[in-house]
């Protein structure tokens, strides 16, 4: 697995991704920065956090449990 970190020609903005070892994207930040450093730093707190955050799933009647 790896990150890949890129400027929008689009925008201008810095974006991160999470790519598989196949090849295929499977998360995308949500934000666009103005300058890399705050990519960096938004594509750090993922790194650094994710191992140990919960996954939590929707019940049909909305309501939230913690999923195995």
């Amino acid at each position: 697995m790896k990150f890949e970190l890129f400027k929008s020609a689009q925008n201008s903005q810095w974006y991160w991704r999470m790519i598989a070892d196949n090849g295929r994207t499977i998360a995308i930040g949500g934000e666009g920065y103005q300058n890399r450093n705050d990519a960096v730093g938004g594509l750090q707190l993922v790194r650094a956090n994710a191992a140990g955050a919960i996954c939590y799933e929707q019940r049909p009647d909305g309501t939230w449990f913690i999923s195995p």
